[in-house]
């Protein structure tokens, strides 16, 4: 029965039964009320776009570092776990002239209160001015009216351990920023924001 199935486009399977007008009925009626299941596929839910950001008046803290500042990861985590209440993202930049490198912190303008008290507070070897339109000023002097915007994201883990002793990160950064000349602006930002889902138990269970 198998072989004449599959090698007779033709073929009827026989299983032996000879159908009457009752059970072809009967047949039809249970095609009617148990009709073949359709094949389903899976819902793909569509990610939900971000919700738009409306940024209030900024300002900008930058930082005058010390002659032989050095790195303190500890200092560094436990500076941004402080700022976790912020209403708005923090953005760490280091920008990049002809003439000089700048390291600042740009924050709402309702959070600046906080973030420079915790400044001092983690921070208090170094000295911190308050500007605005540093940054700005700063794009807008450029000679050249080309640009280039790289967004960096990790080829493994989705977390970087800022407690955790590995060196200066910044010493790459600014060697390469050091290469910019006049007439350019070079800039690294990060921008610290708190996540939209709880990701907290994912993250401990990832690197414990």
């Amino acid at each position: 029965q198998v072989w004449q199935w599959i090698h007779s486009p033709l073929g009827v399977l026989d299983d032996g039964r000879k159908p009457t007008q009752l059970s072809s009925w009967v047949r039809r009626v249970s095609d009617l009320l148990a009709p073949g299941e359709a094949e389903t596929k899976p819902e793909v839910k569509e990610a939900s776009p971000p919700a738009p950001l409306s940024r209030s008046a900024l300002v900008e803290l930058q930082a005058h570092l010390p002659e032989g500042a050095k790195f303190n990861s500890r200092a560094c985590a436990a500076f941004f776990g402080s700022i976790a209440m912020c209403s708005e993202p923090v953005a760490f930049e280091i920008i990049a002239t002809g003439e000089r490198i700048m390291v600042q912190f740009v924050v709402a303008t309702s959070d600046a209160r906080l973030v420079s008290r915790q400044l001092a507070a983690f921070f208090p070897d170094v000295e911190f001015s308050t500007i605005e339109g540093y940054l700005l000023e700063g794009w807008e002097a450029c000679d050249n009216g080309d640009a280039a915007i790289v967004e960096f994201g990790l080829a493994k883990e989705f977390m970087v351990p800022l407690s955790e002793p590995h060196g200066d990160p910044f010493v790459p950064l600014i060697g390469a920023l050091s290469n910019v000349e006049a007439g350019e602006l070079g800039i690294f930002q990060v921008i610290f924001s708190p996540a939209d889902r709880r990701w907290n138990e994912a993250t401990l269970s990832s690197v414990s």
